[in-house]
């Protein structure tokens, strides 16, 4: 009978990872991490969303930003020769000229 009182006093590793996740330390953490990952204002669903806003709104930044780039050229080019840019653009003309539009394929 000692025999058998030696082996049930003797604890396995899956008693000794169950009684060491049971502690009350350890289930505060674990019901902390699921608080912050699941119910919290700010949880993982939601940074994950604002982060793909924030990338989003980084490509259409770079888009603008191009545009810009884009008509700061046009209002240089606009200031330096007026009348060019408005052959070029709308296709002015003087009244005794004709104009002649030719397209490239």
């Amino acid at each position: 009978m000692s025999k058998k009182k030696k082996k049930s006093k003797q604890l396995g590793i899956k008693d000794y990872i169950f009684k060491s996740w049971y502690n009350k330390y350890m289930l505060s953490m674990i019901l902390f991490v699921a608080w912050i990952s699941f119910f919290d204002k700010n949880n993982l669903v939601i940074q994950y969303k604002l982060n793909q806003k924030l990338e989003r709104l980084d490509s259409e930044k770079e888009l603008y930003e191009q545009k810009l780039d884009v008509a700061l050229r046009e209002k240089k080019d606009l200031k330096n020769n007026k009348e060019r840019y408005a052959r070029e653009k709308y296709f002015a003309k003087k009244d005794n000229e004709e104009v002649y539009i030719i397209e490239k394929n």
